[in-house]
């Protein structure tokens, strides 16, 4: 089985964790484990948003 990997968004981070994939919205989900910070893009990466507020 071969998977295709590609760069959805520019999101600096520390340690980024734990993606989940929203079917409903449409949305990857991921976090920052070491600053806290949660981000949240859309598979195409026009839309990405970072979300400070502690985890």
């Amino acid at each position: 089985m071969q998977f295709e990997v590609q760069l959805i968004a520019v999101a600096r981070t520390t340690i980024g964790e734990n993606p989940l994939w929203d079917a409903i919205q449409e949305r990857l989900y991921w976090i920052d484990a070491a600053e806290g910070p949660i981000f949240r893009s859309t598979a195409d990466g026009k839309d990405t948003n970072r979300d400070n507020r502690p985890a």
